[in-house]
C-alpha cells in the first residue's frame, strides 16, 4: 500500500477507537478529500469533471490564518475504498507523457488531502 492508502487506514482506525473510547459522545466524523494538481504553475482540480473546471477556476487567496484554494471540491468520503476510488479518478487526470524510462511518467505535483471534521455534542446529553 501506498502512503495515502496507510493514511486512509490509520484515519478510519483512529475515528473508530475515539468512538468505542467515547460511547456516551454524541460526535460524528465528517472526512471529505480534495485532489489538487500543479502543472506548469497551473492548478487543476482531479476530482472535478474537467468539463466543469473553467466555470470553477481554482484560485490561491489567503484567509487570514492562511492559503487556500478557493473553489477546490471537496467530497465525502466514508471509507478507505471510497479515498482510494477518489484517488484513482484523480490520477487518470494527471498530466503524464513518456520518458526515457518510464511509458507514462508524471508531469505535474499533487497535493492529496484529508480534511476532517468531528460535529455534534461532546458529553452525555
Amino acid at each position: 500500500p501506498g502512503v495515502i492508502e496507510m493514511a486512509a487506514n490509520n484515519m478510519f482506525e483512529m475515528m473508530d477507537q475515539w468512538q468505542d473510547l467515547n460511547p456516551d459522545t454524541h460526535s460524528q466524523f465528517k472526512v471529505t478529500t480534495s485532489y489538487v494538481e500543479i502543472y506548469n504553475e497551473q492548478l487543476s482540480d482531479l476530482l472535478r469533471n474537467p468539463r466543469q473546471r473553467q466555470k470553477y477556476p481554482l484560485v490561491l487567496a489567503d484567509n487570514g490564518t492562511g492559503v487556500v484554494v478557493e473553489n477546490l471540491l471537496e467530497l465525502p468520503v466514508t471509507s478507505v475504498d471510497q479515498v482510494l476510488k477518489q484517488k484513482e479518478l484523480g490520477e487518470r487526470q494527471r498530466h503524464v507523457d513518456a520518458n526515457n524510462e518510464h511509458a507514462k511518467a508524471s508531469r505535474s505535483h499533487t497535493i492529496f488531502q484529508f480534511c476532517i471534521e468531528r460535529t455534534g455534542l461532546v458529553g452525555p446529553q
